[in-house]
């Protein structure tokens, strides 16, 4: 077994024994919340736009977010960076929950940048099933009406396949895409404007016109 596959198998093992996302912090107060400096310079997210249906647009480069020094140390400089994104899920939906599910919001997930060290790692492995988990219970309390996951490598498939046990519904609420953006932009385009998108995404926007969180 190689040592890659066997940190994400220890991995998903102690997945199992963490307890779910909760949400229950008051929304109004987790907004309120200050991050630390450092985590808003680090891992920045973005407001695209709007889809067909007037759902907002929200992009993650989760793949570049290097948290290895963060999930490694542990204690508070962890439950920080849960908080954080704990923080920007409660800021993507917060807006459109109450309206119908055609308007709850979408959010990109990329995950080009994400490699070998990322998945030896155990401690981030753990972090990362907790995102997704957190993900998740925003999207079954009617927070997002999508994830749409794209640049997704062996490495981060193999994450996601061996993690099934652990996650749920999770399946439901997202659609997948590999690394050929060739593939998947028309998809994405068939849901989402091009105006509302950066060109990465096959859309006409310069990466300065999205809105910034964190940096």
């Amino acid at each position: 077994m190689s040592t890659t596959r066997t940190a994400l198998l220890v991995g998903v093992c102690l997945a199992v024994l963490l307890p779910w996302p909760s949400n229950a912090m008051e929304e109004e107060d987790i907004l309120k919340w200050d991050p630390p400096t450092r985590l808003k310079k680090r891992f920045p997210y973005y407001k695209s736009g709007e889809d067909l249906d007037g759902a907002e647009v929200w992009i993650v480069p989760f793949g570049k977010w290097d948290d290895l020094d963060i999930v490694n140390d542990g204690g508070q400089r962890v439950e920080d960076y849960k908080k954080y994104y704990r923080q920007m899920y409660t800021r993507m939906s917060a807006t459109n929950r109450n309206d119908d599910f055609s308007k709850h919001s979408v959010v990109i997930m990329d995950m080009d940048g994400f490699n070998q060290a990322k998945a030896l790692s155990i401690n981030g492995n753990l972090v990362a099933f907790d995102n997704l988990r957190t993900f998740q219970a925003y999207a079954r309390n009617g927070g997002f009406k999508k994830g749409i996951i794209v640049n997704v490598n062996p490495l981060f498939e193999a994450l996601l396949n061996l993690g099934k046990p652990i996650l749920g519904r999770l399946g439901e609420f997202l659609d997948v895409y590999g690394t050929n953006s060739e593939r998947w932009i028309p998809r994405v385009l068939k849901e989402i404007p091009a105006d509302q998108l950066p060109k990465m995404y096959g859309g006409s926007k310069a990466q300065e016109d999205l809105t910034a969180f964190g940096r």
